[in-house]
């Protein structure tokens, strides 16, 4: 919601005639002497839960080496099996392996025919939690 629009100011100063009463005169005035521009609010409805402490657990055990040139190296301290992938940042899928046996020792994922960018470096684990890392590509 822009604070001050009332719809019937499109390109004109928002104090000009019809009457703007989207808010109190003193607020009119006081948006329209500071700026062109009109503030914007949004009002966000959470309902999801917070993360539990299993998925926190899952997040600090992946380690990931950041920033990386021609090989990405990725460890789960504790172990994981599940599915990794790497997309970039539009979500096209540059790279993925069912990692079947639980794993703790590096992983190497090769980036030698990847361009210079950031990634999403994804791990979904077998009983659905995913945890996303950033990884950027020199």
């Amino acid at each position: 919601k822009a604070v001050g629009n009332d719809a019937l100011h499109f390109n004109k100063d928002i104090i000009s005639s019809p009457a703007n009463n989207s808010v109190p005169s003193n607020v009119l005035n006081a948006l329209y002497n500071m700026s062109d521009h009109l503030p914007v609010t949004l009002n966000l409805g959470i309902t999801r839960s917070t993360a539990s402490n299993a998925e926190i657990d899952v997040q600090q055990r992946i380690l990931v080496s950041n920033p990386v040139e021609s090989v990405l190296h990725w460890k789960a301290e504790r172990g994981f099996s599940g599915v990794v992938t790497l997309s970039d940042l539009q979500g096209k899928e540059m790279y993925s392996i069912d990692q079947n046996e639980s794993v703790s020792n590096w992983q190497m994922i090769p980036m030698t025919n990847l361009i210079s960018g950031t990634y999403i470096l994804s791990f979904r684990s077998e009983d659905g939690q995913v945890v996303r890392k950033k990884v950027v590509k020199l």
